[in-house]
């Protein structure tokens, strides 16, 4: 008769089993010297109703070692893993004119090669991929453990789309026209293409695509676009709005009551007292004269003559131009008022990241924890599924800082690229009447000042002159 006794731990989850083999009270080893046998341990267990993960080389190396007393970990179950979402593949037309998949481990940004994409009627544009079910679960005790589905997704038609199949998979033009992307919708929108004047002839113009008018845009016309407006002529008084980019090849010329509003850039060769809003920068080619310009950006005027005389220009980040003002003494205001959008952003990350990494720090060390106190002994019988939330959360964690690290990096390069915010740079004359203004402060210029870097600080405009920076 075997003077052996065993132990057998499960844990609360049924994740794990242990065993103890020691000898029977009023017993000694010397009574009873044959230890029980791997087939004995294992006849045991499946009495015991231990099925699942035995780890059956422990168990020989634990018979053959014979050491009454010492615990084994004898099983050991499968956590269940839960199934990926749905997602959705897009499609563009390729050099060969044939339609392809965008690779969406090599793409940075979607907007950047699905969104303005030219499409034809009946193209492929996106195509449904179902989630995975996953993979069940299994405890010590043969019990199984479902696994979360996948969430599912639906296409939803915009405008000129729609659903190309009956399972609902594939969605597809209904249109030739321009991809654009609207919150999660994806919409079709043509270019309109005008060869002629805009005028009382050819009425107002309004198209959600793009617009491209080959011509003039005439005195109290109206041109409204859901994409972006490409003038090839000239613009007068008239109105040009925009979601997107405005380019005018010509000058804007008028008496002051014409307009541009462009959700994107407006590019210029000319504005002569006219009024340019922009939500993000303006770009003039030549000259910007008495003219009201306001970017949600940068205001750049470094091509070709690159002057800005007259008016008042204002922009969130910096502007930057060769000659500021004229020798006439007429009042130039060039502004810099509050912070753009990506530097608002940029504090935000940063903010959202220190969050971020503090909380994966407590994560770890509350693994750390639970794990100090289950090899000491003193486990916490809910130490298995607090550590699968903590891990799940940590993965959480890591792949929202993943995220945010490239985001950052994004706004960076476009801060390098963009120069310094909060500066007004004059790269060859900045003449008497000039008016800067840098957040609070101001600065009336009263004589003239060769390139300069103009900034505020603790108040007051500073200027920089061949890397020197001074008080004026």
């Amino acid at each position: 008769m075997s003077h052996s006794h065993y132990v057998l731990e499960i844990s609360p989850s049924e994740m794990e089993a242990f065993l103890t083999i020691i000898v029977k009270k009023n017993r000694s080893y010397e009574e009873d010297p044959e230890f029980p046998s791997n087939e004995e341990i294992l006849r045991y267990l499946k009495a015991s109703g231990i099925v699942y993960g035995i780890n059956l080389q422990a168990i020989e190396r634990y018979s053959r070692r014979g050491k009454y007393g010492e615990t084994l970990q004898i099983a050991k179950g499968k956590y269940p893993i839960a199934g990926s979402s749905g997602s959705v593949e897009y499609f563009v037309r390729g050099g060969n004119n044939e339609q392809m998949k965008i690779d969406s481990d090599k793409f940075e940004s979607i907007q950047s090669k699905f969104q303005a994409q030219y499409v034809q009627k009946g193209d492929l544009l996106i195509r449904k991929l179902f989630p995975n079910k996953g993979f069940e679960g299994i405890t010590v005790t043969g019990n199984k453990i479902r696994a979360a589905a996948g969430k599912e997704i639906f296409l939803c038609a915009g405008r000129n789309t729609h659903i190309g199949d009956e399972e609902q998979t594939e969605l597809r033009a209904s249109a030739d026209g321009v991809v654009s992307i609207q919150g999660d919708v994806v919409h079709i929108d043509g270019t309109k293409l005008n060869n002629s004047d805009v005028d009382s002839a050819t009425g107002n113009i309004s198209f959600p695509g793009n617009i491209v008018i080959l011509r003039d845009v005439k005195d109290g016309m109206i041109v409204r676009a859901g994409g972006n407006i490409e003038v090839n002529g000239q613009v007068e008084d008239a109105l040009l709005d925009a979601s997107g980019d405005i380019k005018i090849k010509g000058s804007f010329i008028g008496s002051g009551k014409g307009e541009v509003h462009a959700g994107g850039d407006v590019h210029v060769r000319k504005i002569f007292n006219q009024t340019i809003k922009a939500g993000k920068s303006v770009f003039v080619y030549d000259l910007a004269q008495n003219a009201i310009i306001m970017a949600g950006e940068r205001i750049a005027a470094t091509f070709y003559d690159g002057v800005i005389e007259g008016g008042h220009i204002q922009a969130k980040w910096n502007i930057v131009t060769n000659v500021l003002g004229n020798s006439n003494g007429d009042e130039t205001i060039a502004e810099i008022s509050g912070k753009a959008a990506s530097e608002n952003r940029l504090i935000e990350i940063s903010r959202k990241l220190e969050s971020k990494h503090i909380e994966l720090k407590d994560c770890y060390y509350d693994i750390q924890i639970l794990e100090s106190l289950r090899n000491g002994g003193l486990p916490d019988p809910n130490s298995d599924s607090k550590i699968r939330e903590l891990s799940n959360r940590i993965a959480q964690l890591e792949f929202a800082i993943s995220t945010l690290d490239k985001e950052e990096a994004d706004i960076e390069r476009k801060i390098a690229d963009m120069g310094a915010p909060g500066t007004i740079q004059v790269r060859i004359r900045i003449f008497p009447g000039a008016m800067i203004k840098i957040n609070d402060a101001e600065l009336k210029i009263k004589e003239i000042l060769r390139s300069s870097l103009l900034k505020e600080d603790s108040g007051m405009i500073t200027r920089a002159a061949k890397g020197l920076a001074t008080t004026i």
